[in-house]
């Protein structure tokens, strides 16, 4: 096979999520500062919408949901590969598309794992014979990558005690866009704060997520001058419609950014710290391009986005613990204000959107 400038993007995830908005960004970023020709394999229709590559360029794969999939997904690859003389293939999520790395015909090949790759450790630790069979193929995938993107430190560690062998582990944090100011078609969202400190939640409001716990705190609280946003949506809404009955709760569903953090004075991350429902959640981020510092448990790589006392706070997944913090702040307001200016800075200096791309095409190149 022939030299090529020519990578393909292999995400063949059904949903979309963080892993799919992070392959349209990355897409963007080759498009505009390489001169590589950007191939798209992916499963999920508003990905294939929204990544603005021409429509040859563009291969529709299976979803990653079962293993026969995930060998037709393998064997069209190694197709595209050949035909179009693609010599670096980008997988997008393990086990979603990396563990296909050990089969690619690529020259290079590059994985990002968009989790804590907490299975990789319970994966090794296990004596089934199902597991050993994927535990072998997780070490020749291992053995075909050039690099593996980790999104914090946690998964880094975690893939290099499975592997200890393999050291080509980057840690590259997610980088976000700094969050609009409001439009004007967005103004009637905006309620006025009468006087209120208005903390906010917005993730997908699933059980793991653990939603609850925030509005324990205003329950707790007890303090009329103290409101609580939700934003999402998800199978556990009217759950906590009915949990939080009486309270000083709004849901907002689906909004943008936009308008859910420039409503609220600070941000709620309330998943439990033994959880692997959140990495590193762009969330965090994304309030403290504003200057929204989160309150949050030590969830994923949370402790190593937030400095504690500094731009934000940490802790424990209790009731307590977070009406300590929150009523800390509604007494200072010079403690808001500072935690506030040191979140900006935290996310210029660490999670904007071009830094992470940035070191993201310098594995890649």
């Amino acid at each position: 096979m022939e030299n090529s400038n020519k990578i393909i993007i292999l995400s063949p995830s059904s949903m979309y999520g963080g892993g799919e908005v992070y392959v349209k960004n990355l897409i963007l970023d080759l498009k505009q500062k390489t001169d590589l020709e950007v191939f798209l394999f992916a499963n999920n229709d508003k990905l294939i919408s929204e990544s603005l590559l021409p429509t040859q360029n563009i291969i529709k794969c299976h979803d990653s949901a079962s293993q026969y999939n995930k060998v037709l997904n393998a064997i069209k690859l190694n197709i595209l590969i050949k035909k179009y003389s693609i010599d670096t293939v980008f997988f997008n999520g393990l086990p979603e598309s990396g563990l296909l790395s050990f089969l690619s015909l690529a020259k290079k090949n590059i994985c990002i794992g968009h989790s804590n790759e907490i299975s990789v450790t319970e994966l090794v630790k296990s004596r089934s014979l199902k597991n050993k069979v994927l535990k072998f193929i997780y070490q020749r995938s291992f053995d075909r990558l050039d690099s593996f993107i980790a999104i914090n430190k946690k998964a880094r560690d975690n893939i290099n005690a499975a592997f200890p062998g393999f050291r080509r582990v980057e840690v590259i944090y997610n980088g976000v866009p700094k969050v609009k100011e409001i439009e004007n078609s967005e103004q009637s969202f905006i309620k006025n704060k009468k006087n209120e400190f208005v903390i906010g939640r917005i993730c997908r409001l699933t059980k793991e997520k653990n939603v609850e716990l925030a509005i324990d705190v205003v329950r707790k609280l007890n303090n009329p001058k103290v409101k609580l946003l939700i934003a999402g949506d998800g199978e556990y809404i009217e759950f906590l419609k009915d949990y939080a009955q009486g309270l000083n709760v709004e849901f907002l569903g689906l909004v943008s950014p936009a308008i859910f953090y420039h409503q609220i004075d600070v941000m709620l991350l309330t998943t439990p710290s033994d959880s692997n429902a959140d990495a590193t959640p762009l969330v965090i981020s994304e309030a403290m391009s504003i200057g929204v510092p989160t309150i949050s448990t030590c969830v994923g790589g949370v402790p190593e986005l937030i400095s504690n006392g500094i731009d934000g706070f940490l802790c424990d997944d209790n009731i307590e613990s977070f009406c300590e913090k929150i009523s800390k702040l509604m007494l200072d307001s010079h403690l808001l204000d500072e935690l506030s200016r040191n979140a900006i800075i935290s996310y210029n200096e660490k999670f904007t959107l071009n830094l992470m791309m940035n070191k993201t095409l310098n594995v890649i190149l």
